[in-house]
Parts: C-alpha cells; sequence; structure tokens
C-alpha cells in the first residue's frame, strides 16, 4: 500500500511540474501570439515539455545520485544558451527573458519532485506575473 501511495505521490508531482509549465507556457505563447508560426520561440509546448524534462532528471538524480542532475543542468543550458545565439543571428533581437524564463521552467520541475511543492507553486505564479508585466 505504501508503494503504491508513493507512486502516486510522484505522478502527481509531474502532473503539477506539467500544470507549471504549461501556465507558463501560455503566457510566453500569448506574449509572442502576433508572431508568425514559426518565428515564436517557446510557448504551451515547449515550456510544458521543459517542466516535465526538470522533473524527469529531478526523479533520475534522486535514483542515481545528484551529480547527474549537475549534467543535465549543464546540457540544457548549453541548449539554451545556442538557441540564444542562433535567435540573435536570426532576429537581432538581445532580449533573454524567455531563455531565463525555460531555465527557471526546468528548476521548477525538478523543485516540485524534490518536494519543494509550495515555493514551486509560489514561484511559478509570481514568474507569470512578472512575465506579463511587460507590453508587447
Amino acid at each position: 500500500m505504501t508503494e503504491l501511495l508513493q507512486d502516486f505521490d510522484i505522478y502527481t508531482r509531474f502532473a503539477l511540474a506539467l500544470a507549471l509549465g504549461l501556465i507558463i507556457g501560455i503566457e510566453r505563447g500569448w506574449h509572442q501570439r502576433q508572431s508568425e508560426e514559426g518565428e515564436r520561440i517557446a510557448g504551451i509546448r515547449t515550456f510544458g515539455l521543459i517542466s516535465l524534462l526538470g522533473a524527469f532528471w529531478g526523479l533520475f538524480a534522486d535514483i542515481i545520485g545528484n551529480v547527474i542532475l549537475g549534467f543535465a543542468l549543464i546540457g540544457f543550458v548549453g541548449l539554451i544558451i545556442a538557441g540564444y545565439i542562433l535567435s540573435v543571428r536570426e532576429h537581432e533581437d538581445y532580449g533573454m527573458t524567455t531563455e531565463i524564463a525555460a531555465f527557471i521552467t526546468f528548476s521548477l520541475g525538478v523543485a516540485v519532485v524534490k518536494g519543494y511543492v509550495v515555493l514551486s507553486i509560489a514561484t511559478g505564479v509570481i514568474m507569470v506575473l512578472i512575465l506579463s508585466l511587460k507590453p508587447r
């Protein structure tokens, strides 16, 4: 019975991580709604997946060890940097808001799985409020 409750708990945490990513993605997608298809950097699907990726690596780190989480984070940051460089070259837009939001979303996925549920929810809500402050 205890194992079933633990499984339910991890599924709940993954669902919460996904929900946070989707909410952040909705805000980012809304912010870029006027952009043409293919020109939007990240939206609801991407941020949902980023949060799930963080949740997966958080769980994986609990099983294998936290060192693997460091390597995952380095890989993710490298991917974000590469995307940023390509975006700057193509659009000459030096803003980093979406990239920072992606990094925080990954971190929120990790934090939810690691047990920091209330802190993750509060951070996600504050993040969406901050992201929505700048008009188009």
